[in-house]
């Protein structure tokens, strides 16, 4: 059976993986003597509840990264392995972001060094597959600029109050990264709308120029008036400065047969 170190077995790099992207607070600590009120944690929970100061915060959201040098409660289901243990990585969940910060543990394990490093390789790898299945899955990767670019109608009453407000742009290629060079310029469809539900949405405007990450539109997509033969921008990835092309093209060497 598998090494286990912690009462945790020792996982394989895909499950490791796997649980850094579940992970929203990974970070490195050990347990300290610190009073925790049973207000902070729920009633009956203080038995499950272990204090962490955070010495290095591996994996989490800028609030998150400026938790370093103080102390978190951690719920878990192995305070007494915790307690005793010295310094581990913890893989967590936030549950409160107050005055005191709660996290509960999905795992831990012991900060050896051999295992910091699997750990960083895995959340370094866990920061790179949105954008290596992006690129897996374009049909088209180029570089270039936005020529021109035209709003097309809106429909009247809008679909729903979230209304793409669908533009095409224009583009010049200048490179192409993946798929077949196109014969002249390339017509992207993308939100031009300011709701809360494209805000991520790539803004394309006369002039931007940078990666384009593309699929071309399909049979049942809107607006159906376009020809298939328009690519579709609407993925946060599928538009990136040009100074990330090192990025997209390692993402091009891990398919399958590389590129």
């Amino acid at each position: 059976s598998p090494p286990r170190a912690m009462g945790v077995c020792i996982m394989a790099n895909e499950d490791l993986l796997r649980l850094v992207e579940t992970s929203g607070f990974v970070f490195r600590g050990k347990a300290v003597e610190h009073p925790i009120p049973e207000a902070e944690v729920g009633a009956g929970a203080a038995n499950k509840a272990v204090a962490v100061a955070v010495e290095e915060v591996m994996r989490g959201t800028d609030v998150l990264r400026g938790l370093k040098g103080r102390d978190v409660i951690v719920i878990s289901e192995h305070v007494a392995a915790i307690e005793t243990a010295g310094e581990c990585v913890f893989f967590t969940e936030c549950i409160s972001l107050g005055a005191q910060v709660v996290a509960r543990e999905l795992a831990h394990r012991q900060a050896a060094p051999a295992t910091l490093r699997e750990i960083t390789e895995a959340i370094s790898a866990a920061a790179e597959r949105p954008l290596i299945e992006r690129v897996r899955g374009a049909e088209l990767i180029v570089t270039g600029h936005v020529s021109s670019v035209r709003v097309l109608e809106k429909p009247f009453p809008p679909k729903s109050e979230h209304d793409p407000h669908w533009a095409v742009a224009r583009v010049a290629v200048r490179t192409v990264i993946k798929g077949r060079k196109p014969r002249g310029d390339i017509e992207i469809l993308f939100a031009s709308s300011d709701d809360i539900a494209w805000r991520h949405s790539p803004r394309l405007h006369e002039g931007s120029s940078g990666i384009f990450i593309l699929r071309v539109m399909r049979e049942h997509d809107e607006p159906r008036e376009l020809p298939r033969s328009v690519y579709v921008a609407i993925d946060p990835l599928d538009f990136l400065p040009e100074d990330r092309l090192g990025e997209v093209r390692r993402g091009l060497d891990s398919e399958p047969g590389g590129r």
